[in-house]
Protein backbone atom coordinates (compact mmCIF):
# COMPACT_ATOMS: atom_id res chain seq x y z
CA UNK A 1 0.00 0.00 0.00
CA UNK A 2 1.28 3.47 -1.00
CA UNK A 3 2.46 5.09 2.23
CA UNK A 4 1.58 9.18 2.45
CA UNK A 5 3.85 9.30 4.90
CA UNK A 6 6.78 9.80 2.57
CA UNK A 7 5.51 12.16 0.40
CA UNK A 8 7.71 14.39 -0.96
CA UNK A 9 7.21 18.13 -0.04
CA UNK A 10 6.19 21.07 -2.20
CA UNK A 11 8.03 23.87 -2.97
CA UNK A 12 5.91 26.87 -4.21
CA UNK A 13 8.14 29.94 -6.10
CA UNK A 14 6.31 32.91 -6.75
CA UNK A 15 6.67 35.41 -9.22
CA UNK A 16 7.82 38.74 -10.61
CA UNK A 17 6.87 41.38 -7.39
CA UNK A 18 5.41 38.31 -6.26
CA UNK A 19 4.91 38.35 -2.12
CA UNK A 20 6.32 35.43 0.00
CA UNK A 21 3.16 33.58 2.12
CA UNK A 22 0.75 31.44 1.72
CA UNK A 23 -1.98 34.29 0.38
CA UNK A 24 -0.16 34.60 -2.56
CA UNK A 25 -1.21 30.88 -3.32
CA UNK A 26 -4.33 30.80 -1.29
CA UNK A 27 -4.45 29.85 2.31
CA UNK A 28 -6.80 26.90 0.85
CA UNK A 29 -4.79 24.58 -0.93
CA UNK A 30 -4.53 21.84 1.87
CA UNK A 31 -8.01 22.05 1.24
CA UNK A 32 -7.85 20.49 -2.53
CA UNK A 33 -5.69 17.41 -2.07
CA UNK A 34 -2.42 18.42 -0.21
CA UNK A 35 -3.92 17.42 3.62
CA UNK A 36 -0.53 15.16 3.79
CA UNK A 37 1.77 16.80 1.70
CA UNK A 38 4.11 19.62 3.60
CA UNK A 39 3.95 22.84 1.06
CA UNK A 40 7.13 25.10 1.56
CA UNK A 41 6.92 28.68 0.97
CA UNK A 42 10.17 30.88 0.16
CA UNK A 43 10.67 34.61 0.63
CA UNK A 44 12.75 35.30 -2.57
CA UNK A 45 13.88 38.84 -3.97
CA UNK A 46 10.76 39.92 -6.13
CA UNK A 47 12.67 41.93 -8.80
CA UNK A 48 16.14 40.26 -8.89
CA UNK A 49 18.32 38.42 -11.34
CA UNK A 50 17.64 34.45 -11.68
CA UNK A 51 21.00 34.20 -10.80
CA UNK A 52 20.28 36.25 -6.99
CA UNK A 53 16.81 34.04 -7.11
CA UNK A 54 18.37 30.75 -7.49
CA UNK A 55 21.21 31.21 -4.75
CA UNK A 56 18.69 32.35 -2.53
CA UNK A 57 16.32 29.29 -3.09
CA UNK A 58 18.72 27.15 -2.39
CA UNK A 59 19.96 28.20 0.96
CA UNK A 60 16.33 29.00 2.47
CA UNK A 61 15.88 25.13 1.51
CA UNK A 62 19.08 24.04 2.68
CA UNK A 63 20.01 26.30 5.34
CA UNK A 64 23.07 28.46 5.66
CA UNK A 65 24.42 31.61 4.63
CA UNK A 66 23.58 33.26 0.93
CA UNK A 67 26.76 33.27 -1.15
CA UNK A 68 25.77 34.72 -4.59
CA UNK A 69 29.28 33.97 -5.51
CA UNK A 70 32.40 35.52 -6.03
CA UNK A 71 32.89 36.48 -9.17
CA UNK A 72 29.08 37.59 -9.97
CA UNK A 73 29.27 39.46 -7.11
CA UNK A 74 32.26 41.18 -8.01
CA UNK A 75 30.94 41.75 -11.56
CA UNK A 76 27.25 43.44 -10.71
CA UNK A 77 28.77 45.40 -7.68
CA UNK A 78 26.68 43.73 -4.72
CA UNK A 79 27.89 41.52 -1.76
CA UNK A 80 28.38 38.63 -1.59
CA UNK A 81 26.62 36.66 0.91
CA UNK A 82 23.48 37.66 1.67
CA UNK A 83 20.77 36.25 4.68
CA UNK A 84 21.17 33.39 7.01
CA UNK A 85 18.82 30.72 7.16
CA UNK A 86 17.93 27.73 9.29
CA UNK A 87 16.83 25.57 6.17
CA UNK A 88 13.15 24.71 5.58
CA UNK A 89 14.51 21.16 4.12
CA UNK A 90 18.07 20.63 5.33
CA UNK A 91 18.32 17.27 4.66
CA UNK A 92 17.23 17.76 0.82
CA UNK A 93 19.57 15.42 -1.55
CA UNK A 94 18.78 12.97 -4.15
CA UNK A 95 17.60 10.37 -1.49
CA UNK A 96 15.18 13.59 -0.44
CA UNK A 97 13.87 15.22 -3.59
CA UNK A 98 11.41 18.05 -4.04
CA UNK A 99 8.48 19.18 -6.18
CA UNK A 100 8.59 22.49 -7.38
CA UNK A 101 5.95 24.57 -8.63
CA UNK A 102 6.56 28.09 -10.05
CA UNK A 103 4.11 30.59 -10.85
CA UNK A 104 5.58 33.38 -14.02
CA UNK A 105 9.05 34.03 -13.04
CA UNK A 106 8.70 31.60 -10.10
CA UNK A 107 8.44 28.65 -12.87
CA UNK A 108 11.95 30.16 -14.56
CA UNK A 109 13.28 30.51 -11.23
CA UNK A 110 13.27 26.79 -10.35
CA UNK A 111 14.39 25.94 -13.72
CA UNK A 112 17.21 27.65 -13.18
CA UNK A 113 17.93 26.62 -9.95
CA UNK A 114 17.97 22.70 -11.53
CA UNK A 115 20.21 23.86 -13.98
CA UNK A 116 22.92 25.07 -10.79
CA UNK A 117 22.10 22.16 -9.09
CA UNK A 118 23.41 20.11 -11.97
CA UNK A 119 26.22 22.30 -12.40
CA UNK A 120 26.92 22.44 -9.03
CA UNK A 121 27.75 25.77 -9.10
CA UNK A 122 26.82 26.34 -5.05
CA UNK A 123 30.11 27.12 -2.95
CA UNK A 124 30.74 23.69 -0.24
CA UNK A 125 28.07 21.94 -1.71
CA UNK A 126 29.55 19.98 -4.41
CA UNK A 127 27.16 16.76 -4.09
CA UNK A 128 24.07 18.80 -5.91
CA UNK A 129 22.56 17.22 -8.85
CA UNK A 130 19.68 17.71 -11.11
CA UNK A 131 17.91 14.40 -8.98
CA UNK A 132 17.15 16.95 -6.70
CA UNK A 133 14.24 18.07 -7.99
CA UNK A 134 11.55 15.45 -8.53
CA UNK A 135 9.41 17.31 -10.57
CA UNK A 136 8.81 20.89 -11.76
CA UNK A 137 6.03 22.34 -12.87
CA UNK A 138 5.47 26.14 -14.64
CA UNK A 139 2.19 28.19 -14.51
CA UNK A 140 2.20 31.16 -16.81
CA UNK A 141 5.98 31.03 -17.32
CA UNK A 142 8.41 32.82 -19.57
CA UNK A 143 10.19 29.92 -20.51
CA UNK A 144 11.30 31.49 -23.64
CA UNK A 145 11.16 34.82 -22.51
CA UNK A 146 8.07 37.78 -22.76
CA UNK A 147 7.87 41.17 -24.68
CA UNK A 148 6.19 42.75 -22.09
CA UNK A 149 9.99 43.51 -20.51
CA UNK A 150 10.40 46.03 -24.00
CA UNK A 151 6.33 47.33 -23.86
CA UNK A 152 7.17 48.52 -20.52
CA UNK A 153 10.61 50.34 -21.51
CA UNK A 154 13.25 47.95 -22.02
CA UNK A 155 15.26 48.88 -25.28
CA UNK A 156 14.68 46.09 -27.41
CA UNK A 157 18.67 46.12 -29.33
CA UNK A 158 20.37 46.65 -26.37
CA UNK A 159 21.77 43.88 -23.31
CA UNK A 160 21.08 46.84 -20.83
CA UNK A 161 18.98 50.11 -20.46
CA UNK A 162 15.39 51.39 -19.91
CA UNK A 163 13.82 54.32 -21.91
CA UNK A 164 13.49 57.11 -20.24
CA UNK A 165 9.30 58.29 -18.32
CA UNK A 166 8.94 54.83 -19.51
CA UNK A 167 6.51 52.88 -16.82
CA UNK A 168 9.98 50.85 -16.08
CA UNK A 169 11.70 53.67 -15.83
CA UNK A 170 9.08 54.35 -13.32
CA UNK A 171 9.10 51.61 -11.34
CA UNK A 172 12.87 51.09 -10.31
CA UNK A 173 13.14 54.57 -9.44
CA UNK A 174 9.94 53.99 -6.84
CA UNK A 175 11.90 50.38 -5.87
CA UNK A 176 15.04 52.45 -4.95
CA UNK A 177 13.46 55.16 -3.31
CA UNK A 178 11.73 52.73 -1.04
CA UNK A 179 15.14 50.79 -0.24
CA UNK A 180 16.92 53.77 0.35
CA UNK A 181 14.56 54.92 3.37
CA UNK A 182 14.82 51.68 4.43
CA UNK A 183 11.86 51.46 7.10
CA UNK A 184 11.81 48.48 9.10
CA UNK A 185 8.28 48.49 9.32
CA UNK A 186 7.46 49.25 5.80
CA UNK A 187 9.57 45.81 4.94
CA UNK A 188 8.02 43.86 7.38
CA UNK A 189 4.44 44.53 7.56
CA UNK A 190 4.14 46.08 3.58
CA UNK A 191 6.49 44.62 1.11
CA UNK A 192 9.85 43.40 1.02
CA UNK A 193 11.85 43.40 -2.24
CA UNK A 194 14.84 41.51 -0.91
CA UNK A 195 17.37 43.52 -2.06
CA UNK A 196 19.59 43.46 0.94
CA UNK A 197 22.62 42.46 -1.18
CA UNK A 198 22.73 45.50 -2.85
CA UNK A 199 23.98 49.17 -1.75
CA UNK A 200 20.88 50.94 -1.62
CA UNK A 201 20.90 52.34 1.45
CA UNK A 202 22.45 55.32 3.62
CA UNK A 203 23.99 52.29 6.06
CA UNK A 204 25.15 50.42 3.69
CA UNK A 205 26.72 54.05 1.67
CA UNK A 206 24.30 55.34 -0.79
CA UNK A 207 24.49 58.93 0.44
CA UNK A 208 21.43 60.91 -0.56
CA UNK A 209 23.23 62.82 -3.39
CA UNK A 210 24.29 58.80 -4.85
CA UNK A 211 19.98 58.53 -4.22
CA UNK A 212 19.43 62.05 -6.16
CA UNK A 213 21.67 61.18 -9.29
CA UNK A 214 20.68 57.64 -9.56
CA UNK A 215 16.81 58.89 -9.65
CA UNK A 216 17.50 61.62 -12.35
CA UNK A 217 20.30 60.08 -14.41
CA UNK A 218 19.91 56.19 -13.90
CA UNK A 219 20.62 53.66 -11.72
CA UNK A 220 23.39 50.73 -13.03
CA UNK A 221 21.50 48.06 -11.46
CA UNK A 222 17.93 48.03 -12.84
CA UNK A 223 19.62 49.57 -16.10
CA UNK A 224 22.14 46.67 -16.04
CA UNK A 225 21.60 42.40 -16.64
CA UNK A 226 21.67 41.70 -12.89
CA UNK A 227 17.85 42.20 -12.45
CA UNK A 228 14.54 40.32 -13.38
CA UNK A 229 13.61 42.46 -16.06
CA UNK A 230 16.38 41.75 -18.19
CA UNK A 231 16.43 37.87 -17.45
CA UNK A 232 12.66 38.14 -18.73
CA UNK A 233 13.67 39.33 -22.17
CA UNK A 234 13.35 36.51 -25.40
CA UNK A 235 17.13 37.19 -26.18
CA UNK A 236 17.91 36.06 -22.17
CA UNK A 237 15.99 33.41 -21.71
CA UNK A 238 17.05 32.01 -25.62
CA UNK A 239 20.55 32.23 -24.37
CA UNK A 240 19.87 30.27 -21.34
CA UNK A 241 17.94 27.22 -23.10
CA UNK A 242 20.73 26.77 -25.74
CA UNK A 243 23.07 24.84 -22.72
CA UNK A 244 19.87 24.32 -20.26
CA UNK A 245 19.05 20.52 -20.28
CA UNK A 246 16.07 18.35 -19.41
CA UNK A 247 16.65 15.55 -16.89
CA UNK A 248 16.05 11.86 -16.82
CA UNK A 249 15.29 11.60 -13.17
CA UNK A 250 12.42 14.76 -13.19
CA UNK A 251 9.27 14.76 -14.17
CA UNK A 252 8.12 17.93 -16.26
CA UNK A 253 5.15 19.81 -16.90
CA UNK A 254 3.78 23.21 -17.68
CA UNK A 255 0.17 25.23 -17.80
CA UNK A 256 0.10 27.43 -20.51
CA UNK A 257 -2.61 30.51 -20.46
CA UNK A 258 -4.25 32.36 -23.34
CA UNK A 259 -6.77 35.15 -23.05
CA UNK A 260 -6.55 36.41 -26.85
CA UNK A 261 -7.98 35.50 -30.08
CA UNK A 262 -7.01 36.48 -33.72
CA UNK A 263 -9.95 37.83 -35.57
CA UNK A 264 -9.85 36.75 -39.21
CA UNK A 265 -9.25 40.10 -40.66
CA UNK A 266 -6.09 40.91 -39.03
CA UNK A 267 -2.62 39.51 -37.99
CA UNK A 268 -3.15 40.32 -34.49
CA UNK A 269 -4.65 38.89 -31.52
CA UNK A 270 -7.27 40.70 -29.12
CA UNK A 271 -7.75 40.18 -25.96
CA UNK A 272 -11.15 39.04 -24.75
CA UNK A 273 -12.92 40.52 -22.29
CA UNK A 274 -12.16 39.90 -18.27
CA UNK A 275 -12.67 41.86 -15.54
CA UNK A 276 -8.74 43.28 -14.69
CA UNK A 277 -8.26 46.20 -17.48
CA UNK A 278 -4.83 46.72 -17.26
CA UNK A 279 -4.27 43.10 -18.06
CA UNK A 280 -6.36 43.73 -21.04
CA UNK A 281 -4.63 46.68 -22.27
CA UNK A 282 -1.51 45.02 -21.55
CA UNK A 283 -2.62 41.99 -23.57
CA UNK A 284 -3.54 44.44 -26.60
CA UNK A 285 -0.38 45.39 -26.62
CA UNK A 286 1.54 42.18 -26.64
CA UNK A 287 -0.76 40.74 -29.17
CA UNK A 288 0.59 43.43 -31.60
CA UNK A 289 4.21 43.94 -30.86
CA UNK A 290 7.19 43.55 -32.86
CA UNK A 291 10.70 44.07 -32.64
CA UNK A 292 11.63 47.86 -34.65
CA UNK A 293 15.59 46.12 -35.50
CA UNK A 294 14.76 42.53 -36.03
CA UNK A 295 13.80 40.05 -38.80
CA UNK A 296 11.95 38.18 -35.91
CA UNK A 297 8.56 36.38 -36.76
CA UNK A 298 6.34 37.92 -34.52
CA UNK A 299 3.21 35.74 -35.49
CA UNK A 300 3.37 32.67 -33.25
CA UNK A 301 4.39 35.39 -30.17
CA UNK A 302 1.21 37.37 -30.00
CA UNK A 303 -1.47 35.12 -28.38
CA UNK A 304 -0.98 35.59 -24.47
CA UNK A 305 -2.27 35.38 -20.85
CA UNK A 306 -1.60 39.80 -20.66
CA UNK A 307 2.09 39.26 -19.36
CA UNK A 308 3.63 36.12 -21.29
CA UNK A 309 3.23 35.28 -24.65
CA UNK A 310 1.48 31.33 -25.18
CA UNK A 311 4.49 30.17 -27.11
CA UNK A 312 6.80 31.27 -24.36
CA UNK A 313 4.79 29.74 -22.00
CA UNK A 314 5.09 25.95 -22.72
CA UNK A 315 8.41 24.45 -22.51
CA UNK A 316 12.16 25.45 -23.53
CA UNK A 317 12.04 21.49 -24.77
CA UNK A 318 10.74 18.39 -25.75
CA UNK A 319 7.02 17.74 -25.01
CA UNK A 320 4.97 14.32 -25.28
CA UNK A 321 1.07 13.15 -24.12
CA UNK A 322 1.32 10.65 -21.93
CA UNK A 323 -1.58 8.72 -20.21
CA UNK A 324 0.73 8.38 -17.37
CA UNK A 325 3.32 10.89 -15.60
CA UNK A 326 6.64 11.00 -17.57
CA UNK A 327 9.99 11.58 -16.59
CA UNK A 328 12.17 13.88 -19.18
CA UNK A 329 10.05 15.36 -21.28
CA UNK A 330 7.22 18.47 -20.48
CA UNK A 331 3.76 17.66 -20.41
CA UNK A 332 2.30 20.63 -21.73
CA UNK A 333 -1.67 21.76 -20.84
CA UNK A 334 -2.88 25.06 -22.41
CA UNK A 335 -5.55 27.02 -20.56
CA UNK A 336 -7.72 28.92 -22.84
CA UNK A 337 -9.80 32.04 -21.86
CA UNK A 338 -7.45 32.39 -18.80
CA UNK A 339 -5.16 34.56 -17.68
CA UNK A 340 -1.82 35.76 -16.55
CA UNK A 341 -3.19 35.37 -12.74
CA UNK A 342 -6.07 33.17 -12.87
CA UNK A 343 -4.68 30.75 -10.51
CA UNK A 344 -3.10 33.24 -7.80
CA UNK A 345 -6.55 33.73 -5.79
CA UNK A 346 -4.83 36.82 -3.92
CA UNK A 347 -5.23 38.81 -7.39
CA UNK A 348 -7.69 36.99 -9.42
CA UNK A 349 -10.52 34.75 -7.75
CA UNK A 350 -11.34 31.91 -9.91
CA UNK A 351 -12.70 28.34 -9.91
CA UNK A 352 -9.65 27.57 -12.10
CA UNK A 353 -7.64 27.86 -9.07
CA UNK A 354 -8.80 25.11 -7.37
CA UNK A 355 -9.44 22.43 -10.14
CA UNK A 356 -5.61 23.14 -11.24
CA UNK A 357 -4.63 22.45 -8.08
CA UNK A 358 -6.89 19.44 -7.49
CA UNK A 359 -5.50 17.63 -10.31
CA UNK A 360 -1.77 19.31 -9.31
CA UNK A 361 -1.78 17.48 -5.96
CA UNK A 362 -3.36 14.20 -7.65
CA UNK A 363 -0.41 14.22 -10.71
CA UNK A 364 2.06 13.94 -7.49
CA UNK A 365 0.73 11.63 -6.20
CA UNK A 366 0.84 9.33 -9.41
CA UNK A 367 4.64 10.22 -9.40
CA UNK A 368 5.31 9.50 -5.89
CA UNK A 369 3.75 6.55 -6.18
CA UNK A 370 5.35 4.99 -9.60
CA UNK A 371 8.61 6.40 -7.31
CA UNK A 372 7.93 4.55 -4.53
CA UNK A 373 5.41 1.53 -5.23
CA UNK A 374 6.04 0.33 -8.72
CA UNK A 375 10.21 0.69 -8.41
CA UNK A 376 10.35 1.57 -12.42
CA UNK A 377 10.60 4.78 -14.49
CA UNK A 378 7.70 5.34 -16.59
CA UNK A 379 9.79 7.05 -19.17
CA UNK A 380 10.55 3.58 -20.25
CA UNK A 381 6.98 3.38 -22.01
CA UNK A 382 6.60 4.30 -25.49
CA UNK A 383 5.05 7.50 -25.60
CA UNK A 384 4.50 9.16 -29.60
CA UNK A 385 6.18 13.03 -29.44
CA UNK A 386 3.47 15.99 -29.53
CA UNK A 387 3.90 18.62 -32.07
CA UNK A 388 3.94 21.93 -29.84
CA UNK A 389 3.36 25.16 -30.88
CA UNK A 390 7.11 27.02 -32.08
CA UNK A 391 8.78 23.34 -31.95
CA UNK A 392 9.67 21.12 -34.60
Amino acid sequence: MYDYDDTIPVVLVEGFLGFASSKYWGSGLQNYGARRRRLIYLDLGCVSSLHDRACELFYQLKGGTVDYGQEHSRQFGHQRYGKTYQGLYPEWSSAKPLHFIGHSYGGNTAWYLQQFLHQKEFEGHQNTCADWVQSLTTISSPLRGTTITHTIGRYEDEIGGVRALSLGSLMYRAILLYEWLDITWLKEHVFNFNLDHWPFTPNKGMSWMELVRHLLVGCDWAEGVDNAPYDLTIQRMESINKTAKTFESTYYRSFAASMTFRPSWCSYHIPKLCANAALMVSSAVIGRFSFNHSDMNMMGWRENDGVCPLISQVHPGECRSPELPMPGIWKVNELHGCNHFSIIPSIYPSLLYIELFKEYFGYLDQIDYLKQSLGFSSASQHSPTTKCRGFN
